[in-house]
């Protein structure tokens, strides 16, 4: 039988769902590890775990007392599913793939709760320090695929691709 936080939990996802259109099948909560790697929340003592298990493995375990920001660890993941699939439908060839898929998130995230935008704007910008954003990462692998057809050493590879296709600037 389902405690009164679990049911609370799962109206305010299908209420929040409702706002972004988000597919039925990614509104689902698991109250139990499935063991697939899906997350799953346990709620207990009042509070929230937030953890996705494999095999026996813990991949992630996240704790918390906050609804809104349990509700914000499911939405962070559905609203980047949501915004990956967004992205494969509106494909920009020769753009990094994460400028759609950040921007959908941040946009889909906002029209739930500003304050939740916020917080995922300062994680996207947590990630892009240590990975910026690469535009030529798709035209510079074709190149260094090519490259190594003809039996390019990889050290004149390396040269040849990131001097037609720079890296980033950091």
């Amino acid at each position: 039988m389902m405690c009164i936080e679990q049911q609370e939990l799962v109206d305010l996802t299908n209420s929040y769902g409702e706002i972004i259109n988000a597919p039925e099948n990614l509104l689902s909560i698991h109250f139990s590890p499935r063991d697939d790697g899906i997350p799953y929340v346990k709620v207990e003592n009042n509070k929230f775990f937030y953890s996705a298990s494999e095999r026996g493995y813990l991949i992630f375990e996240k704790e918390t007392a906050d609804l809104d920001e349990v509700l914000y660890f499911l939405f962070d993941r559905i609203t980047t599913t949501m915004s990956t699939d967004y992205e494969l439908k509106h494909r920009v060839h020769g753009r990094d793939s994460r400028r759609k898929i950040f921007a959908k998130q941040i946009e889909l995230l906002g029209q739930i709760n500003p304050m939740w935008a916020e917080r995922c704007k300062k994680e996207i910008a947590a990630v892009l320090e240590s990975s910026p954003f690469d535009d030529f990462a798709a035209e510079r692998s074709a190149y260094c695929r090519e490259l190594r057809e003809i039996g390019i050493q990889e050290k004149e590879i390396e040269r040849l691709s990131s001097q037609k296709y720079p890296y980033p600037q950091e």
